[in-house]
């Protein structure tokens, strides 16, 4: 998770409860920033099963899997407004029209934008 940088990590307990090996748990206990649970909230859970039901992936994602992508949802309308979240797949936003977008480290292409952390998934 450090590789990821970030101020704090943000997950969903689900995700706290499937670590259950003694090693992974103790590297979580010496993590250098905060890691904090969150509850999504109902609004979030509707937009990403609604998602992921048009892409065809809701069947493969699991009750946590869901759980993170609506925390992650929510905390990029929290932070940024809803600018940047889709409403259908394949959509291309505002944002993204006339080089919007730059190149990540590592090479992938991504929003030009602070990251969040997330742990899970």
């Amino acid at each position: 998770l450090e590789a990821i940088p970030a101020d704090a990590y943000v997950t969903v307990p689900e995700v706290l409860a499937e670590i259950r090996d003694r090693q992974a748990r103790a590297g979580l206990q010496q993590l250098q920033v905060e890691l904090t649970t969150r509850e999504p909230s109902d609004e979030a859970l509707a937009r990403v099963s609604a998602f992921a039901r048009k892409t065809g992936d809701l069947p493969a994602l699991s009750r946590a899997d869901l759980r993170v992508l609506a925390v992650t949802w929510q905390l990029e309308k929290e932070c940024n407004g809803a600018v940047r979240l889709r409403t259908e797949p394949g959509e291309i936003r505002a944002w993204q029209k006339g080089g919007g977008r730059r190149r990540e480290e590592g090479g992938a292409e991504g929003p030009a934008r602070e990251r969040s952390g997330q742990a899970g998934g």
